[in-house]
């Protein structure tokens, strides 16, 4: 199971659920199984290998009895489940409407609701735990490198305007740029804009997935918004410095191929980076990509 290195954040839920966890099991589209505040799905043949184990495991645990404290992890029972990519790759925040507002959070098969209050708790502490993994486990990259793979868009369309930008504001050099000047403190407003841009959904009122309902679609983002948030970067870095400011203890991030290049993800940030002079900086690098 492996153990812990650090704890990255935590906090006490101020919301009382109370003594009981109600469980049920569903039919909807597939077999929803509830169990307290959590939520799973399976379809009708992993339900059936479920019933089975779980009749399998309460033989063996008759025959054995309970086990003391000291005793081994004994295995009541095992089964692979088929992968049947039952909306095994959506992560999704819902806000639902009726008694008490809640909501819920979907990774994958599985949902967890909760109160407005908690969720607002929640939202700190991932805040807190992203700060705190990034300033504790950072890796110098060389944006310069070969070993550096930088986002196809970052040398083709970033670079070239943030250059005429910076020249223009920054520089006083006399380049043709019909860019406006933007604020640092406008990055706060561009980003909710930017990242609110590029899911669209067909109305508020949205009970289940739907391929009609909720469209995905990377780089959605208006070319006009992309380029404004991409100058409040450079203004934002310029001004506060990196990882510091609006972007306090978020570092550019990337992972590893196979090869051991590393890729960059963060366009803005390393075009920013790039166009202000920095070379070598901290970033967090994964082993695996992303997703």
């Amino acid at each position: 199971m492996g153990y812990n290195l650090r704890l990255f954040a935590e906090t006490c839920s101020p919301y009382y659920y109370g003594d009981t966890k109600p469980i049920r099991l569903e039919l909807e589209e597939c077999i929803h199984f509830h169990v307290g505040q959590h939520r799973f799905m399976w379809t009708t043949d992993e339900f059936q290998r479920i019933c089975t184990l779980f009749s399998t495991a309460l033989s063996r645990l008759k025959e054995i009895g309970l086990p003391n404290q000291s005793d081994k992890m004994c295995l009541l029972a095992g089964q692979c489940l088929p992968s049947h990519g039952l909306q095994s790759n959506r992560w999704a925040l819902e806000l639902t409407k009726g008694d008490q507002s809640q909501v819920h959070i979907h990774l994958g098969e599985y949902r967890f609701h909760m109160p407005l209050i908690d969720f607002g708790y929640l939202c700190g502490m991932f805040k807190e735990a992203q700060q705190d993994m990034c300033l504790t486990m950072p890796t110098i990259v060389d944006l310069k490198s070969n070993n550096i793979i930088l986002p196809a868009h970052v040398k083709i369309q970033y670079l070239p305007l943030l250059e005429g930008y910076y020249g223009k504001y920054h520089l006083g050099q006399d380049i043709r740029c019909s860019l406006r000047r933007v604020l640092p403190e406008e990055i706060g407003k561009l980003q909710y804009l930017v990242k609110r841009s590029i899911a669209h959904s067909a109305g508020e009122d949205i009970q289940r997935y739907q391929d009609k309902d909720f469209i995905w679609v990377p780089g959605s983002v208006s070319k006009d918004l992309d380029t404004e948030y991409l100058c409040a970067v450079l203004e934002s870095i310029k001004q506060y410095g990196y990882a510091e400011g609006p972007f306090y203890g978020e570092l550019i991030t990337g992972f590893t191929h196979s090869d051991r290049r590393v890729q960059i993800t963060s366009a803005h940030r390393s075009a920013a980076l790039l166009t202000l002079g920095f070379q070598e900086v901290k970033a967090f690098i994964t082993t695996q990509r992303p997703g």
